[in-house]
C-alpha cells in the first residue's frame, strides 16, 4: 500500500514537471511572437503580394483565353492579322467618298428608301464609277430601266450585263454564278424587294435573300461587290398574287447584318429641276458610320459633282464663303453656289481645289 502511494506521488511530480516544462516553453514562445504592429505589417505585405499574384494570374488567364479565341498572340498582335476590307470602287462623288472612307468595300451594299427619292439615280452614278474603275458591271432589273438617265450619267450600256429570270431564285442563282466566277465584278440589283420568290408568301422573301446573301458573300472574290436597292414598304397584302415581295421594313431589317454598308436615302429642297439627295450612312465597314450628307442632284442628269465639290470644300475650309461669294485663296469663284461650281468646272482651278480637298481630308 505504501509503495503504491509513493508511485502515484512520483507520477504526479513527473506530470507536474512536464506541465511546468510545457508552460515554460509556451511562455518562451509567447515572448518570441510578433507584436500587433509587426502582425499588421506582415499581414499587409502578404495581402499586397497575394493581390499582385492574383492580378498576374487573372491577366495571364485572360490573355490566354483571348489568344485562344482570337487565334493570335496576346502579348504581341501583328498588324497584318487585322484585315481591313478593300475598296472595290469609288462612288465618283467627292463628299460621299470622304464620308465612306474612300468608296464601297468588298461585300454587300444596301441603298434603301421610299419611292422616288433617287435610289436608282444614285445607283446609276455608282455603275458609271464602277465601270470607270475597270470593273465588269451587271444589273438585275426588276423595275423600269431608265436608259436615258443611265446614258446621261455616263454608263456604258454596251458593256452592261443584264440578268433576268422568271422568279427571284432563278435571278439570284444566275447572279451568284456570274459574281463568283471572276474577280473585279460589281452586281447591281434594282430592286431586291422586287425579286419575287416562287412561293410568294409572307416571310419567304426574307428567307430567300438571307440564304442567298450568306452563301454568295462566302464565295465572292476580294474585289467583288453587291449593290442592292431596297424599297421601304410598311404594309403587306393578304390577297394571293398581290403580296409585296419585299415584305415590310421590319422583314428587310432582318437581313441588315449581312451588308457591309447601308445607306438610307431621302430628299429635300425639291424644285422643278433640282433637289438635294440626303444620304444617311447607317452602317459602314471602312469608317465610323452615323454620318449624314446632302448631294445636289439635277433631274435627268444625276449628281452635280462640281457643286458637291464646292459644298465639301466649304465644309473643310478649303474654299471660303463670305456672304454669297465664294473664294479659293485669292481667287474669287463667283457669287452663289451655282456660279462657283460652274467656274471651277470650266477652269483648270477645279482640279487644284479637288486635290487640296483630298489632301485636307484624305486618309485613303
Amino acid at each position: 500500500m505504501k509503495e503504491e502511494l509513493e508511485a502515484k506521488i512520483k507520477q504526479n511530480r513527473s506530470s507536474s514537471d512536464r506541465s511546468s516544462t510545457l508552460e515554460a516553453k509556451l511562455k518562451a514562445n509567447r515572448r518570441e511572437r510578433p507584436s500587433r504592429t509587426e502582425k499588421e505589417a506582415r499581414l499587409k505585405e502578404m495581402n499586397s503580394a497575394g493581390t499582385e499574384h492574383l492580378h498576374q494570374m487573372f491577366a495571364s488567364e485572360y490573355k490566354g483565353r483571348n489568344a485562344q479565341r482570337l487565334g493570335v498572340i496576346a502579348d504581341k498582335v501583328a498588324e497584318e492579322q487585322i484585315v481591313r476590307p478593300s475598296i472595290v470602287f469609288s462612288s465618283g462623288i467627292p463628299s460621299l467618298d470622304i464620308h465612306l472612307g474612300g468608296g464601297f468595300p468588298t461585300g454587300a451594299v444596301e441603298l434603301f428608301g421610299e419611292e422616288s427619292v433617287g435610289k436608282s439615280s444614285l445607283a446609276s452614278e455608282m455603275m458609271m464609277a464602277a465601270q470607270g474603275s475597270g470593273n465588269e458591271v451587271a444589273l438585275c432589273p426588276t423595275e423600269f430601266v431608265d436608259v436615258k438617265r443611265m446614258e446621261a450619267v455616263g454608263v456604258d450600256l454596251k458593256k452592261l450585263i443584264l440578268i433576268r429570270g422568271d422568279y427571284g431564285e432563278d435571278v439570284l442563282l444566275t447572279a451568284q454564278a456570274w459574281l463568283t466566277e471572276k474577280n473585279k465584278r460589281v452586281l447591281f440589283i434594282d430592286t431586291g424587294t422586287g425579286l419575287r420568290p416562287q412561293n410568294d408568301f409572307p416571310g419567304h422573301w426574307i428567307l430567300m435573300m438571307r440564304k442567298w446573301l450568306s452563301e454568295t458573300l462566302g464565295l465572292i472574290h476580294l474585289n467583288n461587290c453587291i449593290v442592292m436597292i431596297n424599297q421601304a414598304r410598311a404594309r403587306l397584302s393578304i390577297k394571293p398574287g398581290k403580296l409585296f415581295a419585299g415584305g415590310s421594313d421590319d422583314s428587310a431589317r432582318k437581313a441588315s447584318h449581312l451588308f457591309a454598308t447601308r445607306l438610307e436615302l431621302s430628299r429635300e429642297n425639291v424644285t422643278e429641276n433640282e433637289y438635294d439627295l440626303v444620304v444617311n450612312i447607317l452602317k459602314n465597314s471602312l469608317k465610323a458610320p452615323s454620318r449624314m450628307l446632302s448631294l445636289p442632284v439635277v433631274k435627268n442628269e444625276g449628281v452635280d459633282v462640281w457643286k458637291d465639290v464646292v459644298r465639301t470644300a466649304v465644309a473643310y475650309n478649303v474654299v471660303q464663303k463670305e456672304g454669297s461669294w465664294y473664294r479659293f485663296t485669292d481667287i474669287n469663284l463667283g457669287q452663289g453656289e451655282e456660279a462657283a461650281a460652274r467656274f471651277i468646272e470650266e477652269d483648270a482651278i477645279g482640279d487644284i481645289v479637288f486635290k487640296f480637298l483630298l489632301r485636307r481630308v484624305a486618309g485613303f
